[in-house]
């Protein structure tokens, strides 16, 4: 079973998004709730190969729901977390 199928955008979609809020202060940015952590910066790891354990070491006050809600929410919107990532990289 690949990340995609695991982490797929059907089922509950209230469930995937119960965890992520935009920042509309900060051009939209979507975050994981009652945080100021960033999706992307979650699935940034995601897709360099961390485990959610691995992830959740790094943030150390996100739970395990609100890791696997960001990873969810990535493969619901791709393109636009795909950009946020893209966005971070011309940054740095």
């Amino acid at each position: 079973m690949n990340y995609s199928d695991q982490y797929s955008c059907s089922g509950d979609r209230h469930s995937v998004t119960a965890f992520i809020e935009g920042d509309e202060a900060n051009d939209g940015i979507e975050k994981i709730k009652g945080t100021d952590i960033p999706v992307w910066k979650i699935v940034k790891l995601h897709l360099e190969g961390f485990a959610i354990e691995d992830i959740i070491e790094r943030f150390s006050d996100l739970s395990e729901k609100q890791v696997r809600g960001a990873v969810s929410y990535y493969y619901c919107h791709r393109r636009r977390i795909t950009r946020r990532i893209e966005e971070s990289e011309e940054v740095d």
